[in-house]
């Protein structure tokens, strides 16, 4: 699946190996040449000397190196470069490199640093014969995974992606033992497959010309046979993650400047990446990242956990380089077409089309908020804030796991992961700001969410700050409270009256369940509460749903604005038992 949301990034690429590889083989190389001379010499003594005593001393020290050599006590080079790639002169030989201490605080200084320069456009662009590459061509292009780029016996491997298509920018990729620095991969043909090429002559220059996008992690995620797929990095400052037996769907950014903005949004770009060789057993993979633009430098640093609930924790440092009003902190970009609360834009066989369903908030009063998607199509760009202060988590979510409802053999929607914000520490007062752009093709990211600060960010001002973000399965298990299952909105007619096809009126129909809901048998103890921020509201009933275990809520509106907000949840005396519904209802859209 293509989404034109996610594109815009580039790569660089060496195999080096690092200055402290190379000495420790000259140190290596020096010992052994160092014996070999002492050898010699003895063996000169012995030849020509005329003392018993001496030529018994020879012996004696040659048997002593003998088996000090033969014990292994004397070092051997360790090869920590990189595998190389099959048949790869250049894999194969590669240059010294100098020293690099990695850490957080060193990749913090380099962003600092360049943030004090100023943007570099040109940086990484490759040649413009990748570019002009079609879909189909580009994705024909794939990674031979028979060269390892991590020791082999790893949980973990990392696999390349070609630059192409969209992607008319190369990243930096480095390899860290410890805190070394123990190579930079640069970029070999003989690293991909280049499939369904018949002009050889473009294919020769897409060779010499290439160069590497970005990269995947693959990981035991579904069974210890196979390592599948669990994160990518690839497209501006795009990456994406999934759980145990899901498959990609929505994407995570490093950052988002101007989002949805009438002077165009800015996208900060993956530069370079350092990549920490993790230990035989080990179970997390630590990534260190640097991202630029016009504006802006950043330092990031992930640490994947994957499993049946795959986690990133993850270190932010941002240094602008000019005044930015609104930086949009762990912005996340997905794709909504039609689900069951609003129409098919396309007449299409499917009953709902979409990798999310809707966006969760849970804000810093302890409330749990329900916000259906929409695409506004064919409106323009709806764009909605909600205030709050320590916001305590947000995300756009799959809700909707069940086949029946997609019906789609090839995309399996009900597969897709919900991607989860949890802020670590304080975040200060702010704003979720959710942007719902129309559109008719399913190969759009047309859903973006994220946090806003109220305060803007100067130059040489730093922003840190750290979050979690998950691949959760649906929304189950993030809160005790009763969810919404569905959310239905139709014309409402009175049985037996004459059909008044000019009323405004609409029949709203919420289905609760989870939480206590299941144990409540009658409806009588349930109150549903309803409120609009235009028009009138009525009728507001509920009553048992055995079907689904929960309470169904019905009510009436009558809109008296182009755009009214609703705001529903059922308490039990003076206790919410649910989750909140919040729902912008567009008189506009439904004509």
């Amino acid at each position: 699946m293509i989404h034109s949301s996610r594109y815009g990034f580039r790569i660089k690429s060496e195999i080096k190996l690092s200055e402290y590889n190379c000495n420790q083989d000259l140190v290596s190389s020096k010992t052994e040449n160092q014996i070999g001379f002492s050898i010699h010499s003895m063996l000169i003594s012995f030849l020509y000397s005329n003392s018993k005593v001496c030529k018994v001393n020879t012996i004696l020290i040659l048997l002593f190196l003998f088996v000090f050599l033969s014990s292994g006590i004397v070092a051997q080079p360790q090869n920590i470069s990189p595998p190389q790639a099959k048949n790869s002169e250049a894999a194969g030989e590669p240059a010294p490199t100098p020293t690099e201490i990695v850490t957080f605080e060193t990749i913090k200084k380099k962003a600092r640093a360049m943030a004090k320069s100023s943007f570099d456009e040109k940086y990484n662009h490759v040649d413009p014969i990748t570019k002009s590459f079609k879909y189909d061509e580009w994705r024909k292009i794939r990674y031979d995974s028979s060269n390892n780029i991590l020791e082999a016996g790893s949980l973990y491997q990392i696999e390349l992606f070609h630059v192409g298509f969209l992607f008319d920018r190369s990243v930096d990729i480095n390899l860290v033992d410890g805190k070394n620095v123990s190579s930079t991969l640069l970029f070999d043909p003989k690293f991909f497959i280049y499939e369904g090429f018949t002009d050889m002559e473009k294919l020769d220059q897409v060779k010499s010309k290439g160069g590497i996008a970005g990269f995947k992690v693959k990981y035991f995620l579904n069974n210890s046979e196979i390592q599948d797929e669990v994160a990518v990095f690839l497209g501006a400052s795009y990456f994406r993650l999934v759980s145990a037996n899901q498959q990609f769907g929505s994407s995570a950014r490093c950052l988002a400047i101007d989002t949805a903005s009438s002077h165009g949004e800015e996208f900060p770009y993956f530069r370079e990446f350092w990549i920490k060789r993790p230990a035989k057993d080990q179970k997390t993979l630590e990534i260190y990242a640097l991202i630029d633009s016009k504006r802006i430098t950043g330092a990031y640093h992930f640490i994947i956990n994957p499993g049946q609930e795959t986690k990133i924790l993850t270190k932010v440092s941002n240094f602008p380089r000019a005044n930015i009003e609104k930086v949009e902190i762990a912005p996340l970009t997905s794709m909504f077409l039609f689900g069951e609360n609003s129409r098919d834009v396309t007449r299409d066989y499917r009953s709902e089309v979409h990798d999310v369903d809707g966006l969760m908030i849970h804000n810093g009063k302890n409330e749990w908020i329900w916000r259906p998607l929409e695409n506004p199509w064919p409106i323009d760009v709806r764009t909605t804030r909600y205030l709050d202060a320590d916001v305590q988590g947000f995300g756009l979510m799959q809700r909707d796991k069940e086949f029946r409802n997609y019906l789609d053999l090839e995309t399996r929607y009900e597969l897709r992961p919900s991607l989860w914000v949890e802020p670590q520490g304080s975040w200060g007062p702010g704003f979720i700001e959710l942007v719902e752009i129309p559109t008719i093709e399913e190969t759009v990211d047309n859903m973006v969410a994220y946090w806003v600060s109220d305060k803007s960010l100067p130059p040489k001002e730093e922003i840190s700050l750290a979050y979690t973000l998950y691949a959760k399965h649906g929304t189950e298990g993030l809160h005790p409270f009763g969810y919404v299952k569905r959310l239905r909105v139709g014309d409402y007619h009175e049985p037996g009256a004459p059909l008044d096809k000019t009323s405004e009126i609409r029949q709203f129909v919420v289905d609760f369940t989870g939480g206590i809901l299941p144990e409540i048998l009658s409806a009588e103890v349930i109150e549903g509460v309803v409120e609009a921020s235009s028009g009138i509201v009525s009728a507001i009933n509920v009553q048992i749903n055995e079907p689904d275990k929960g309470i169904r809520l019905w009510f009436r509106l009558a809109p008296a604005a182009d755009h009214t907000d609703i705001r529903a949840y059922l308490r039990r005396g003076k206790e919410q038992i649910t989750e909140t519904l919040l729902y912008l209802y567009s008189a506009k859209k439904d004509q």
